[in-house]
């Protein structure tokens, strides 16, 4: 009597066994590794990639016409690389540089928003970079969209709130290349309802002005870094940090009469720590400016004898 009732479950089970072995699995409907061999869809493929390869070439030609100090021939390079790459990243922010220098915030927004918000999960995008986010920030401050900005540069500094302790607000401490000064500043907690505008400006100005953009050979990025630190002084003239790495800058530049001016004004603001750092810029300074007077009275006895 028990394997008569048992004998509709087992039939059961062998048919739902039967039926499952007849259907066809996940990984039979869809076969990852199945090659395309849909012509119309390969040839979509080639294309992109003919493109893309395309634009990668303007774009390393761009570079080195960047390189060289050639601007005027850098810009066009960088447009026909985006129409034949839209989602091209690097090319977006470089094309950024130019629309900042010709005063275009709406260009500069119309650049940098598709790299900034869909890719903010992705560490290695270049969206994700601080310079990038001030960028972005101050296009939105010239064009009035304050709660945007404040939105901007909050994510620059936090782009994981939940890594984040509670209450904790951080320093950050930016270490200029080829052994710079070191310098924190706060993170101030803006709020969209009451916050100083120009000091954020400031504050976006001071990251960019302390950041190699690094697509130019250093010779053409410190003069586009001291703009950005002027801004900042324009704003707020006891601005310790903007003081301070205008020297430096001043000092690579080799304007050493400006570098001294601008070490002065930091040294008249900071505690006697700073001045002792101060100080030995001041020397390193002074080593330059010699060994360079140096060199060009051994060319100049060169030119002489020669004659």
């Amino acid at each position: 009597m028990k394997h008569c009732l048992l004998l509709p479950v087992v039939m059961f089970l062998v048919a739902a066994t039967l039926t499952s072995a007849q259907m066809p699995q996940p990984h039979d409907r869809i076969n990852h590794h199945k090659p395309i061999t849909d012509p119309a869809i390969l040839a979509i493929i080639a294309a992109r990639a003919a493109r893309q390869q395309e634009s990668a070439d303007l774009l390393r030609e761009a570079r080195g016409a960047l390189k060289r100090g050639d601007f005027p021939s850098a810009f066009p390079l960088l447009q026909q690389a985006l129409s034949l790459d839209p989602d091209d990243g690097e090319t977006r922010l470089m094309l950024s540089f130019f629309y900042v220098q010709k005063g275009q915030p709406d260009n500069v927004i119309a650049m940098l928003k598709p790299i900034i918000y869909p890719l903010d999960n992705n560490p290695d995008s270049v969206g994700n970079e601080i310079s990038t986010r001030m960028i972005y920030t101050l296009a939105l401050l010239d064009r009035n969209a304050w709660r945007d900005a404040v939105a901007s540069y909050d994510k620059a500094w936090h782009p994981d709130p939940s890594t984040l302790l509670p209450g904790h607000s951080p320093s950050h401490v930016w270490d200029l290349p080829g052994g710079g000064p070191v310098h924190p500043w706060p993170d101030p907690q803006f709020s969209a309802d009451k916050v100083d505008y120009s000091g954020l400006r400031a504050q976006a100005h001071l990251v960019l002005g302390s950041t190699l953009p690094g697509f130019m050979e250093e010779k053409y990025q410190f003069p586009y870094m001291l703009q950005h630190l002027r801004q900042v002084l324009l704003i707020n003239t006891t601005s310790l940090d903007a003081n301070f790495i205008s020297g430096w800058l001043l000092g690579k530049m080799e304007r050493f009469d400006d570098a001294r001016v601008a070490y002065a004004s930091a040294e008249q603001l900071g505690s006697p720590a700073v001045q002792k750092e101060i100080n030995v810029e001041l020397s390193k300074l002074k080593f330059k400016e010699d060994g360079l007077k140096r060199y060009q009275a051994q060319q100049a006895a060169m030119a002489a004898k020669a004659k």
